[in-house]
């Protein structure tokens, strides 16, 4: 079996820079790069309404409508629901001076598509959004992850969440250089272990996990 490697992966590297303080029972706090809410973010908004508390970090908090828009006449939606999701995200975005990227807005699309697009997305980085595909953002090297409502309006009134460290996964791999290796290769066969380990094992991120939990001993 090869030797357990002990130098700090990506993920604690990235955990140590962003961690504020420690609990007792091991959760820590943790500052939050980017925010990316959508129009299903009204709940966390509503929260703050109610305690009359103000975004900490609007200049850090990036809003898209897009979980809910229509592929067809998105300028003039028919379900009033979505019409309306849409519209107090606008209003939101308005009170608390967040920067929104709406139907009108060229830069609109998918919310974890436009985080690299427009450049939010950094190496780095750690990005919150309530969406579980927040993980994504972990390709660009950046520590990302989903979290729920009450986070959101955690996130939207602190800028920092609470998390508790994630498990390591770590893959030590003894191989023969050739003189041809693509990184791809490498990757494509950590995809194939994490996809067993998830199904059988533990519910692992696959996305999360090749950015971030993985390490590779080459010899």
């Amino acid at each position: 079996m090869a030797d357990t490697i002990m130098a700090s992966t990506l993920l604690d590297k990235l955990w140590s820079a962003h961690e504020i303080v420690q609990r007792e029972d091991g959760t820590s706090l943790l500052w939050v790069d980017r925010h990316l809410v959508h129009e299903g973010s009204h709940h966390a908004f509503a929260k703050l309404a109610a305690r009359n508390t103000q975004v900490a970090e609007p200049a850090l908090t990036f809003a898209v409508a897009d979980h809910y828009v229509p592929t067809r006449n998105r300028l003039h939606i028919e379900d009033a629901t979505i019409a309306r999701m849409i519209n107090t995200l606008k209003e939101n975005t308005q009170h608390h001076g967040i920067e929104f990227m709406g139907l009108d807005d060229p830069r609109q699309g998918i919310v974890h598509v436009i985080g690299p697009e427009q450049g939010l997305t950094l190496p780095g980085l750690l990005i919150n959004c309530g969406d579980s595909h927040t993980s994504t953002h972990g390709a660009f090297g950046a520590l990302a992850f989903g979290i729920g409502a009450t986070e959101v309006a955690h996130v939207l009134a602190t800028q920092t969440v609470w998390q508790k460290s994630r498990k390591r996964c770590v893959f030590a791999l003894t191989v023969h250089w050739p003189q041809v290796l693509l990184l791809k290769t490498l990757r494509c066969t950590g995809l194939h272990l994490l996809a067993t380990v998830a199904h059988v094992d533990t519910p692992l991120n696959t996305a999360a996990a090749l950015s971030t939990l993985y390490q590779w001993k080459l010899a």
